[in-house]
């Protein structure tokens, strides 16, 4: 369906080049049709740029559950771990990771609001399947918000990383602060089964 190359195809665009450097001729082109028929689907640049954001946070919010739950074998904590290396993953692999991280930390000017609300539903709902998850699994699970919020703070730490100085130094970020976050979590909800 054509409308679903244009997303793809505005997906990998922005995630590479941001919402200034992307071109609708170049995403027109990707999407194997001419810049004018763009516009039967799309009034504009924005309500592209607005309409792939809602696409992305749905799948990253689905990779999230599906992450959360289908790790039962595993320890709270090894989930948690492998959560952030999943997410590493996906930036190097899914242009749909580095395109959602890329307009969270750096939104088009104009359309900040806009963009902001669609970064907070993704960031509540987050919170919201981390906050449960660590209910099921703290041994105080009325710590569970705090550990999700905490928690949350490291991911941030690690991505902001990932976006600026790369893998390794991904990596050293990741390793310096999960031990400090285990030890607070212990301290704060006990052992995460």
């Amino acid at each position: 369906m054509t409308i679903d190359k244009i997303k793809q195809a505005a997906v990998l665009h922005f995630s590479q080049k941001g919402y200034e450097g992307a071109s609708l001729a170049d995403i027109a082109a990707d999407a194997g049709i001419k810049k004018q028929s763009l516009y039967t689907y799309f009034q504009s640049k924005d309500q592209l740029f607005l309409h792939t954001i809602d696409d992305v946070v749905k799948a990253e919010i689905q990779f999230i559950d599906s992450s959360l739950k289908n790790n039962s074998d595993s320890s709270g904590e090894e989930i948690l771990y492998a959560l952030l290396g999943n997410f590493r993953n996906k930036f190097h692999t899914a242009n749909e990771t580095r395109f959602l991280l890329r307009i969270c930390f750096f939104p088009p000017e104009h359309l900040h609001s806009s963009v902001m609300e669609k970064s907070y539903l993704y960031l509540d709902s987050f919170e919201s399947k981390l906050s449960a998850f660590m209910a099921q699994r703290l041994e105080k699970p009325q710590a569970a918000e705090e550990a999700a919020i905490a928690f949350l703070s490291v991911f941030d730490a690690a991505m902001l990383e990932l976006l600026y100085g790369g893998e390794k130094r991904f990596e050293r970020r990741v390793a310096a602060l999960w031990p400090f976050y285990l030890h607070g979590l212990h301290a704060l909800g006990g052992t995460l089964k």
